[in-house]
């Protein structure tokens, strides 16, 4: 099944939730500490990151976005007062950013076949069905 694809600035294109997982990786690496009084808005502390993979400043909004619906979801957290704001992210943050490195895993090319066949196989029983009948 294809992605969704979004028009980037340089004419690129852009997989449906990659600002997403850029701002989840972010957050993984590091929890983000802004100071509002300071005009750090939450998008110039993504934006560096962000731009290394084609995303510029036109996206600002999309990252403002991006960032409100993590909350929402409660994949990132919000604490913080007047002065000092920090993100963080949570456990189901963590599990979604563990879902976009698998879609990403990339099997190694075999440059040439060794002429043998391999057969793997396993059962699975289903979760439900009782182990063994009572007499």
């Amino acid at each position: 099944m294809a992605m969704p694809r979004i028009t980037v600035e340089r004419g690129e294109n852009l997989k449906k939730g990659t600002i997403t997982r850029e701002i989840l990786s972010v957050l993984h690496d590091r929890p983000a500490a802004l100071s509002p009084r300071r005009g750090v808005s939450i998008s110039d502390f993504f934006l560096p990151r962000l731009e290394k993979i084609g995303i510029g400043k036109k996206r600002k909004n999309s990252i403002r976005v991006a960032v409100e619906r993590l909350r929402r979801q409660k994949l990132i957290d919000f604490d913080g007062d007047e002065n000092k704001i920090t993100l963080r992210l949570t456990r189901t943050g963590e599990k979604r950013l563990l879902q976009y490195e698998i879609e990403n895993i990339k099997l190694k090319e075999i440059s040439r076949w060794d002429h043998t066949w391999r057969i793997v196989m396993f059962d699975v029983p289903p979760p439900n069905e009782v182990r063994g009948k009572a007499a």
